[in-house]
């Protein structure tokens, strides 16, 4: 069993791999005696075996076979796999390999020397050119305080991995560097495991656990909790290790959170209001002649909302607000020659269309999350203002406060600085207390809410759940 068994490395045995590995046919194997018998007595393994005496095979310089490749073809190839890891996918190379040697023989150049597809442009990036940039990288990161960000994710095939960033001081750059430090497989996604995995990472690749200062990750209670986190894992190593939270993420956490008090039914809205067109031509151009009826023009498609990012309610939201006389029009014509047994979603369409309470929420939705929208893009610049971003979140939380609170609450200690603990603290305060807030009828919902909620007919009652829900959202 010699020939073709061996054991597992480390990094296999800590992911929960057998201990044995059959480098004929690349399975990892418990180190029993009988399973490793079994093994060895399936076809698969044995048809492989016939293939392992190599005596039986005669090398191809024995048959007059030499292969000659020259530095300058081999720097031609890295190049190549180089642009391809950068712009394509690696399935690309087989048709551009062939064209430009189909290149170089028309025009008898070095081209038509070129050997590369898939499988050679794919261990190179693997096998030489990602080892030289990561060495490049470490190199550069030499003794200096980093801090790392990491995120975890499923693949499509459900493994699990963790993506690693660096940021650092480059001394020979003299500038800020953030770049990708590596992907580490592992098993499970819980705090100790991705912090095990992190430690072993470091460590293979030469940086010192101790020059980490801080860590950024997304507010998953796995990553960043409080107890038995990815975090509190790391800082046990390293004490001063500070924790930063994707401001982005926790905007959206926070929209997430404001939703729940929204009824559902505008939910209900914005997701049916695309999926009725989203997969029908003749819909699709139904509502096309009613717009073109209306405005003379035509509509585009009605954006669909995220699952797991509630501020991707903001383009629906827009959508609808912008041409809501339209839906209304073809939702409701659509519902009159509806059948009430099969078509029910269409009916209770046109009725949310029909409410002009409806109408006023997504207006509120408009007015809040078009300002929240643009600083959550603002915190996605690659090369943003740091205090710019944080003077425009502070401006953010001041302007949604002074929607409910009476000026006298609001506290104001700089008015063009980053927002304070102080601050929030005192928000925080004044919100609590129902002396500080205004009352629902002269809150500030928005210009386009009042004004529609002036004509829309509505009792002062029938508004009153509509502003309750709107200010609980704030």
């Amino acid at each position: 069993m010699t020939a073709w068994l061996e054991e597992s490395n480390e990094e296999d045995k800590a992911k929960g791999l057998g201990e044995a590995y059959c480098n004929l046919c690349h399975a990892h194997l418990r180190a029993h005696k009988k399973d490793l018998e079994r093994h060895a007595s399936r076809d698969k393994h044995v048809s492989r075996m016939q293939f392992l005496d190599r005596s039986q095979q005669r090398a191809l310089d024995q048959l007059g076979v030499v292969a000659v490749v020259t530095d300058e073809a081999k720097r031609t190839d890295i190049r190549l796999a180089m642009f391809i890891a950068m712009h394509c996918s690696i399935k690309s190379v087989d048709h551009l390999g062939e064209l430009l040697r189909t290149i170089g023989q028309i025009q008898k150049n070095s081209l038509a020397n070129i050997r590369l597809h898939r499988t050679k442009c794919s261990k190179l990036i693997s096998a030489v050119i990602a080892p030289a940039f990561l060495a490049d990288l470490v190199a550069d990161v030499g003794d200096s305080k980093y801090c790392i960000i990491a995120d975890e994710a499923t693949d499509c095939s459900t493994s699990k991995f963790m993506g690693l960033c660096i940021q650092y001081h480059s001394k020979t750059k003299k500038k800020m560097i953030t770049d990708f430090l590596g992907l580490v497989q592992v098993v499970r996604i819980t705090g100790v495991i991705l912090a095990d995995a992190l430690k072993e990472y470091l460590a293979k690749i030469g940086l010192k656990m101790s020059n980490m200062r801080a860590l950024g990750t997304d507010g998953a209670n796995n990553m960043c909790g409080e107890h038995n986190s990815f975090y509190s894992h790391l800082k046990q190593e390293v004490p001063n290790l500070q924790l930063f939270k994707c401001v982005c993420h926790s905007v959206d956490k926070s929209a997430e959170y404001a939703h729940r008090a929204i009824p559902g039914s505008i939910n209900f809205v914005l997701r049916e209001s695309h999926n009725w067109f989203a997969h029908s031509t003749v819909r699709q151009e139904e509502y096309n002649a009613i717009c073109k009826t209306l405005n003379g023009k035509e509509p585009g498609k009605v954006p669909k909302e995220c699952d797991t990012r509630w501020l991707s309610w903001m383009p629906g939201v827009e959508y609808i607000v912008s041409h809501w006389t339209e839906l209304r029009a073809f939702f409701t014509a659509r519902a009159a020659r509806a059948d009430p047994k099969k078509e029910k979603t269409i009916i209770e369409l046109a009725g949310h269309y029909k409410n002009p309470a409806t109408q006023l929420y997504f207006l509120f939705l408009k007015s809040v999350l078009l300002d929240v929208n643009r600083v959550k893009m603002e915190f996605q610049q690659t090369n943003a203002d740091i205090t710019k971003l944080y003077s425009d979140l502070r401006i953010l939380i001041f302007s949604l406060a002074g929607r409910f609170l009476k000026e006298t609450a609001i506290p104001v200690v700089d008015q063009e600085g980053v927002v304070r603990m102080q601050e929030i603290n005192a928000l925080r305060q004044a919100l609590n207390d129902k002396n500080m807030l205004l009352p629902l009828d002269r809150a500030s919902f928005g210009a386009s809410f009042a004004l529609a909620a002036s004509t829309s007919g509505l009792t002062p009652h029938e508004l009153q759940p509509v502003r309750n829900a709107c200010g609980q959202y704030v």
